[in-house]
């Protein structure tokens, strides 16, 4: 397939600054490298809340820092919030609540949904009368279509099924996403649906997978054929900038994700491989993992994670947009397990 090139596309939008939020997160920070190396005005906001790997020091240089809480617990955040949108042509909203383990879901909410509603409407209150109109670049995620959909293949045309609190939140965000730009003709959107991203800013999860394995406690969590979605953070950041450079994209949702499906014992077997171990052989329960996670330090999300069963098909985007994934698991998940060996190497 071709790709189609950014100077192939109308991008009337990303000639005016870009808004990263979320920024200092993996995706976030990817977003403000690519686009300001592209030479386009990059502002990221940043919690002001968020402290150590996640300090705003620590982005790519030649990009503005605002800092403001999309929660808006103070005055003076919805005041930078409205300062940080004014004159914007894009915002990549890549900023909210990921895990169910450490948010109730009025916590989901209020920062997920109520945040997105925020930052649009501090949006539209600081573009009034702007003609260029806003484009809306949403970071969802593949889990509202549920985790578990055996023998089917998920378009962005199936039915969404979310079953945590967290893949709730984000399809009422996505709600509220269309219902802005439904009423406001200065506002398009486009929802990108995420699966579970790898590469740099995501190591933990992965890191402790990758000990168990190589301390031979590692099972496989339901099904060993069970299939993982996962797309590398470099490959998700490109989509998202595809989509906000294409006017076809406007209004859609896309799925994005490896193009090749993973299987559980597929990843399992490539880490043992990369980290000279023997592969797991023993299965275990989900209910049980659940268990079991005090012990072995596996939270429920990366438990749910992998006992999911999905095979998710990106040919919309592919078709209308050209995206294709460069990255492979075989080589940058291959990285992550090296740099898992320097870190313990480090550590003993």
């Amino acid at each position: 397939m071709i790709r189609i090139t950014h100077n192939e596309r109308k991008a009337p939008v990303l000639r005016l600054p870009a808004l990263v939020t979320g920024a200092t997160s993996g995706l976030g920070r990817q977003l403000c490298t690519k686009l300001a190396g592209q030479g386009y005005e990059v502002r990221a906001l940043v919690n002001p809340h968020r402290g150590g790997e996640q300090h705003p020091l620590n982005l790519p240089g030649h990009v503005t820092t605002y800092s403001a809480d999309i929660t808006l617990p103070n005055a003076s955040d919805r005041k930078t919030l409205v300062g940080a949108c004014s004159g914007v042509g894009t915002i990549f909203h890549a900023a909210g609540a990921t895990f169910n383990h450490k948010f109730t879901f009025e916590q989901l909410k209020r920062i997920n949904v109520g945040g997105t509603e925020n930052l649009i409407s501090a949006a539209l209150e600081a573009n009034r009368g702007n003609r260029n109109g806003i484009r809306f670049v949403y970071t969802s995620s593949v889990t509202v279509y549920g985790y578990r959909k055996p023998g089917h293949t998920i378009t962005e045309g199936s039915k969404p099924d979310p079953r945590s609190d967290y893949s709730r939140s984000k399809l009422m965000a996505e709600q509220v996403v269309r219902h802005y730009a439904a009423g406001n003709p200065n506002i398009s959107f486009t929802i990108m649906r995420l699966g579970t991203l790898y590469g740099p800013g995501y190591e933990r999860p992965f890191f402790k997978v990758f000990k168990l394995i190589r301390d031979g406690k590692m099972r496989y969590v339901g099904k060993p054929t069970n299939h993982l979605t996962l797309v590398h953070v470099e490959d998700a950041a490109d989509a998202e900038i595809d989509a906000a450079m294409s006017d076809a994209a406007a209004g859609k949702v896309y799925n994005v994700v490896d193009v090749v499906p993973h299987t559980e014992e597929e990843l399992f077997e490539l880490a043992a491989k990369y980290l000279k171990v023997s592969p797991p052989e023993k299965t275990i329960d989900r209910r049980i993992a659940m268990l079991m996670g005090n012990v072995t330090k596996v939270n429920k999300d990366e438990i749910e994670f992998l006992a999911s069963d999905r095979i998710v098909s990106t040919h919309a985007i592919e078709s209308e947009l050209g995206f294709e994934p460069k990255r492979t698991i075989g080589v940058d998940g291959a990285k992550m397990v090296k740099e898992f060996i320097d870190k313990e190497s480090n550590v003993g």
